[in-house]
C-alpha cells in the first residue's frame, strides 16, 4: 500500500497499537478516530542563513510563515538573524530580520495579530514578551525600524522559562507559557 491510504493505515495502526498498549494516557483500548496527513516538510537548515534551532512559528496571511530561532546566535558566523519570513507559495525565504534588543537575541516563541500586523515575541533572557511592529517596508526586524524595535509589554514572574505566546483574535488576549506549570493570560492593550 503506497501513498496517502498506506500512510493513513500505517499511522492508524500505530495509533491503535499505542492506545491498546496504554502508551497514550487515557486511551487504553480506544483507537484514534482521525489521523493527519503530512503534506510536506520544510528543511530550514537549507535556508541562508540556516535556522537550526527553531523556537516558534506563526502564520502571516495569506501565504507566509514567520519563523524564529533562539539558537542561531550560538553558531559561528552569527549575523544577527533570528527571524525568517517564509513564502508557502514560492517555497523560499522572503526576507530575514533581527528582532529583540541586541543583547537579548534569543526569541523563544512568536505569535501574530493580523488585525494590527503585530508580532508578540517571548524571551527567556528577560522573562518578557515584546511587541514588534513592521517598518515602512512591511517587514519585521529590518533596518527601517531598527533591529530590536520591540518594547516589552509584560515581564513575567522569574520562572526561567518564558515560551510560546499564542494570540486570541476574538478577545485580543495573549497567552504565554510562563514555566512552572503556569499559562499567563493578559491583555496587551493594543485595541
Amino acid at each position: 500500500m503506497r501513498g496517502r491510504l498506506g500512510r493513513r493505515l500505517a499511522l492508524s495502526g500505530l495509533a491503535g497499537m499505542l492506545a491498546v498498549t496504554g502508551a497514550l494516557p487515557g486511551m487504553t483500548g480506544v483507537a484514534l478516530a482521525a489521523v493527519a496527513d503530512v503534506v510536506t516538510g520544510i528543511d530550514t537548515t537549507l535556508w541562508n542563513p540556516d535556522a537550526p534551532g527553531l523556537s516558534g512559528v506563526a502564520f502571516r496571511s495569506p501565504d507566509r510563515l514567520i519563523v524564529v530561532d533562539m539558537q542561531n546566535h550560538d553558531f559561528a558566523g552569527f549575523d544577527g538573524t533570528n527571524l525568517w519570513e517564509y513564502s508557502l507559495t514560492t517555497g523560499q525565504v522572503a526576507y530575514t530580520g533581527s528582532i529583540l534588543p541586541d543583547d537579548q537575541d534569543d526569541p523563544t516563541g512568536v505569535a501574530y495579530d493580523a488585525a494590527t500586523d503585530t508580532l508578540f515575541v517571548s524571551s527567556d533572557s528577560t522573562m518578557s514578551v515584546y511587541v514588534i511592529k513592521p517598518g515602512i517596508d512591511g517587514k519585521f526586524g529590518t533596518a527601517d525600524e531598527g533591529n530590536g524595535n520591540g518594547d516589552p509589554i509584560a515581564v513575567l514572574p522569574s520562572t526561567g522559562d518564558v515560551e510560546d505566546p499564542a494570540f486570541n483574535p476574538v478577545n485580543k488576549h495573549l497567552y504565554v507559557l510562563a514555566g512552572g506549570g503556569v499559562i499567563t493570560d493578559f491583555d496587551p492593550g493594543l485595541d
